[in-house]
């Protein structure tokens, strides 16, 4: 996005401190720890970009925040001891619900491990995610509608995949 504008849109007025807005996001997710504690549980546990801004808005400050606070888990999880599932949904409809997922089994009887059978793992990812797949470390996979997908990203190298 160009000089601070919210969107394409005209009638959308430019956000007073955006850098600042978006360096806080970003130093943020660089220093994301999770506390994984033995014998800890995790039920669909989800962490978000904390940002004022709006859904739709800024969605790549918001997906380089997500992998900043990603391979930050990746690298916690080496000392992990139990199985765990964990991805990034980034999510291009209206309600732009971008998140990172840590998943265990655990006693609230959701599934554990989760499959993403509606998911599309052949389906190429959109430009703006390529940067960070390259080499060949993560899946991407997208469902939803084709105006508005959502995409699901994992680790190939760390704990159960999404397939």
């Amino acid at each position: 996005m160009k000089g601070g504008v919210a969107s394409s849109e005209k009638n959308r007025k430019k956000i007073r401190g955006k850098k600042r807005l978006v360096k806080k996001m970003l130093s943020e997710a660089a220093e994301f720890q999770m506390d994984l504690s033995p014998g800890r549980t995790f039920d669909l546990w989800q962490w978000q970009p904390s940002t004022p801004f709006g859904p739709g808005e800024f969605l790549q400050e918001k997906v380089e925040s997500l992998f900043l606070a990603y391979n930050r888990v990746l690298v916690q999880v080496t000392d992990y001891d139990g199985p765990f599932q964990t991805w990034i949904t980034v999510d291009e409809s209206p309600e732009n619900d971008n998140a990172l997922y840590f998943h265990t089994p655990n006693p609230t009887g959701v599934k554990f491990p989760i499959r993403f059978s509606d998911v599309n793992w052949e389906a190429p990812p959109p430009v703006y995610l390529q940067t960070y797949l390259k080499g060949g470390t993560y899946i991407c996979g997208r469902a939803g509608k084709e105006e508005a997908p959502t995409y699901f990203i994992f680790s190939n190298y760390h704990g159960l995949p999404l397939l």
